[in-house]
């Protein structure tokens, strides 16, 4: 399991550059399935972060395939107090049991401030996805889902780079 996950955003000639000056490195360009201009990139590796200007997670808890594809959903908390782990206890449960369609789970605290939190998932497609908010599983995260725990979600897929000369 690797025990770090680092995340940058910008353009794609900068994040281009990042992946070809790093061909050692699992670097994953994404792009959010809402915006059209919005990139970011993984550097799943586990090595320590190669970016300027990272969000650094320490992973926290895995389930499921070390298998980077299909759709990625991103979930981002405050979480603090009692309720670390009220939370903990449903990344857990869903954990271990996740929802058909799901590759798997990582359960993600900043490095920087462990009141943020992210609960990365990776689907199939946004299809399964889809399936799964209309869940009681997905359900059980609606205590979360407010502006007092400054929850916010992103979806992202994989960015094909543009051939240039």
């Amino acid at each position: 399991m690797i025990n770090q996950i680092s995340v940058t955003f910008g353009t794609e000639p900068i994040l281009k550059k990042l992946i070809t000056q790093n061909p050692d490195r699992e670097l994953l360009l994404l792009r959010s399935s809402t915006e059209t201009e919005g990139l970011q990139l993984l550097d799943v590796s586990g090595e320590p972060t190669i970016f300027k200007n990272p969000t650094v997670f320490n992973v926290k808890i895995h389930s499921g395939e070390n298998d980077w594809r299909g759709y990625f959903n991103f979930m981002y908390f405050n979480i603090t107090g009692d309720d670390v782990k009220i939370f903990a206890a449903k990344v857990n449960a869903l954990a271990n049991n996740m929802p058909d369609g799901m590759i798997g789970l990582y359960g993600l605290a900043d490095n920087s401030n462990t009141a943020k939190v992210c609960l990365l998932t990776l689907w199939e497609s946004h299809k399964e996805f889809a399936t799964w908010q209309r869940s009681d599983s997905y359900a059980k995260f609606s205590q979360f889902m407010q502006t007092n725990y400054h929850y916010f979600q992103s979806g992202y897929q994989f960015h094909a780079l543009k051939e240039t000369d």
